[in-house]
């Protein structure tokens, strides 16, 4: 029969980064792994696009795009930043395991590329915050004979933060013939109207939390206008004195 010794050396799967938690079991010491990362990261893609503020005027934008959104977005403060003219709604997007986000304004706004070869007007849903900065940490890459000045966003590298989320409406309009991959590397750049787009995965030293890249519309409508009767019928709370408890 075989023993399990607890002076024997920790474990440790190559290509992973575990956590170990230390916990004492009367003779010895029991080590339980909580949990294990991947010491890589997916790059998602990013580009750099120009939109329309209020005044007309072609402004610098950097945008995510992702292919599993059947929604654009735009960030609260890149609207402002734009002073953008909303809409009020109040619809239901949903995402990763049923989860709901209620959407209160929407704008609509035009955006192109440098040289506004390509332009296209589109409806974007405003939330708070798109998502943590992209890339989560910088990294460094040897562009080799690829010339920087092709790419869509030339800082792809540098950690950033996101204004707009392109979805599917847009994304697969943007894609043109081309891809490059970049030798001794997993990165796949792929040609748009923008320029090249990288993403694939990385080396990293721990990886932040996961991209979903699946975003949807509620289509249910039912549920959707029940959410916005019970706040439009919310009664503003009453001060009560002491001759309201006297009529009540």
């Amino acid at each position: 029969m075989s023993q399990l010794s607890a002076k024997a050396s920790v474990f440790k799967p190559i290509n992973y980064i575990g956590e170990i938690s230390k916990e004492s079991q009367g003779v010895g010491d029991l080590f339980t792994a909580t949990s294990y990362v991947k010491s890589k990261s997916v790059l998602l893609a990013t580009a750099i696009c120009f939109i329309r503020d209020s005044f007309g005027k072609m402004q610098e934008v950097r945008a995510l795009l992702d292919g599993g959104s059947t929604s654009n977005f735009i960030s609260q403060q890149c609207m402002n930043r734009l002073n953008l003219k909303r809409e009020k709604i109040n619809i239901l997007v949903s995402g990763l395991n049923n989860s709901e986000l209620t959407i209160k304004s929407r704008v609509n706004a035009t955006i192109a590329n440098r040289g506004n070869s390509y332009e296209t007007n589109a409806d974007f849903f405003v939330v708070p915050r798109i998502t943590d900065m992209i890339p989560s940490q910088p990294f460094n890459v040897s562009l080799g004979n690829f010339s920087r000045e092709k790419l869509a966003d030339e800082n792809f590298n540098i950690p950033g933060n996101i204004d707009l989320l392109l979805g599917a409406e847009i994304f697969y309009e943007i894609l043109l013939p081309g891809q490059t991959n970049l030798l001794n590397t997993k990165l796949i750049f792929q040609n748009t109207v923008f320029g090249y787009i990288a993403s694939g995965s990385i080396p990293v030293s721990s990886e932040n939390k996961p991209h979903c890249g699946l975003i949807k519309d509620n289509v249910d409508l039912e549920k959707t206008m029940r959410r916005f009767w019970e706040i439009e019928n919310v009664e503003p709370e009453t001060i009560k004195n002491k001759e309201t408890i006297i009529c009540e």
